[in-house]
Parts: C-alpha cells; structure tokens; sequence
C-alpha cells in the first residue's frame, strides 16, 4: 500500500494518509521543547524506512523516527539559523534554508556539514532530486 505522509507545522504532528483515497490512517503528536510558532518544516524517508523531521528554529532541531514513527534520535542543531525543508538522497541529508539562502549536504549519523552551496531562491520552501539526479528547489515567491 502507497502512504502520503504529512509534517503539520502548526499542529506538531504527522499525518500518514492512504495514496489511493486520502483517508487518514494515523496522526502522531510530536513532542519538543521548541518556540510554539516554530513547527515541524520537513519530513523525509531514507532508504531504510526512517524518517527524519526537523523544527524549524528556536532552536533548530532534528528528529529521526522508524517507519512506524517511534523517536530514536531528538537533538538541537547548531549551525542553522533556519530549516525550511530537506530531503533524502543517496544516502544523505540536504537541508534548505529560507533566511541563509543555503543547501546543506549533511551526515545522517551526527549531522554534520559535508558541503554547503549558496543557493539565489528566496523564500525557498521545498526540496528534492528529480529521477536525472538534479537538485530542485521549490519557493513561495519569484
């Protein structure tokens, strides 16, 4: 069966809804000591059925979850002043962030900077690799 899984910024939850005819299929609350207006911003799937979610800022923090969304990893992390979206590719975390203009390429395991390129999107809210391996930026204002 084919999921639809949904970060609800405002309502600290993901929503995991069924592909064929959008019914609900579960909402689980995400609890962190994060600024109220600062939800949940990204959720993507490695290729080992975890998922990664982030908050957005003050402070900035990541969560990794099994595909069945149990915590097993809740951190702050330093070095972003924001994360607007992420996604997963070829074994590693890219981090997009609105305020700095920045892709990060990051590790997994400790979330470490790899690689950091300027990027010229404003207001930049989505990211992904299309099936040519090119990376795609997505914003809310051109």
């Amino acid at each position: 069966m084919n999921y639809i899984y949904i970060s609800n910024e405002s309502g600290r939850k993901i929503i995991t809804l069924k592909a064929s005819d959008y019914s609900t299929v579960s909402e689980v609350p995400v609890v962190y000591n994060g600024a109220r207006n600062y939800g949940l911003e990204s959720l993507t799937k490695d290729g080992n059925g975890n998922f990664y979610s982030a908050a957005e800022k003050d402070p900035v923090m990541m969560m990794k979850w099994t595909g069945n969304f149990n915590v097993t990893d809740t951190r702050e992390v330093k070095g972003f002043t924001d994360i607007s979206a992420m996604t997963w590719h070829n074994g590693f975390l890219y981090i997009l962030s609105d305020e700095d203009h920045t892709v990060t390429k990051v590790n997994p395991a400790d979330y470490t900077t790899i690689s950091k390129w300027q990027v010229p999107v404003y207001n930049g809210e989505g990211i992904c690799f299309n099936d040519k391996n090119q990376l795609v930026i997505c914003s809310d204002r051109m």
